[in-house]
């Protein structure tokens, strides 16, 4: 279901063998429009992030149309929990974390964000978030959609919870947005640096 690609090498789970110095963890959601897509094509891409000094985690979920929303927001959820438990043995610190995506995955990373502020976004998907929200120190969005009012009848009472734009307030942690560019790799690593460490352990 997902991958980790780290500049440390991975060690035993004991409080001696883990690194001093823990690099902040991106988490990151492949695109696809939602139907297709697999975090396989993304190898080079966390490569290439995680040699700018972060973990990387690149996260498969299952896709409409036989899965719904509900079921996408549970494996980002369960990919967020296993970064709860295991990162540090890979040199990351679960404690600074950065979601992100491309597309489709754009949109899952920043609900499944969401989730861990407005409490009733993780009540509408039934999920019980895997990270505390101040474990979240950014949000990642390449080419993402954002909007979905736009396919709700004006007045018809139906909240378009898949908007993350319904849901984002002062309580989501700052937000990289960007549009295909070269130049982005160099600022996306200084973005995920910048909001999430590195920090050191005592």
């Amino acid at each position: 279901m997902l991958g980790v690609t780290s500049s440390h090498p991975r060690q035993p789970p004991t409080i001696s063998s883990r690194p001093q110095e823990c690099l902040p963890v991106y988490v990151y959601f492949h695109g696809g429009g939602w139907t297709s897509g697999d975090k396989s094509a993304l190898t080079k891409y966390c490569a290439n992030q995680a040699a700018g000094g972060i973990v990387v985690v690149n996260v498969n979920y299952r896709k409409p149309p036989r899965f719904y929303m509900g079921h996408v927001l549970e494996d980002a959820n369960a990919a967020l929990a296993w970064v709860r438990s295991n990162i540090e043995d890979y040199g990351g610190d679960p404690e600074s974390v950065v979601l992100g995506g491309g597309s489709a995955g754009g949109q899952i990373a920043a609900l499944a964000d969401g989730g861990n502020n407005p409490a009733q976004l993780a009540g509408y998907y039934s999920l019980q978030p895997a990270l505390a929200a101040d474990h979240l120190r950014g949000l990642v969005q390449h080419c993402s959609v954002v909007d979905f009012s736009v396919f709700f009848q004006s007045g018809s009472g139906r909240r378009p919870s898949a908007s993350q734009t319904e849901w984002l307030d002062g309580r989501f942690p700052p937000v990289f947005r960007s549009v295909p560019a070269s130049e982005v790799y160099r600022r996306l690593h200084a973005f995920v640096r910048k909001v999430a460490g590195p920090t050191t352990n005592i």
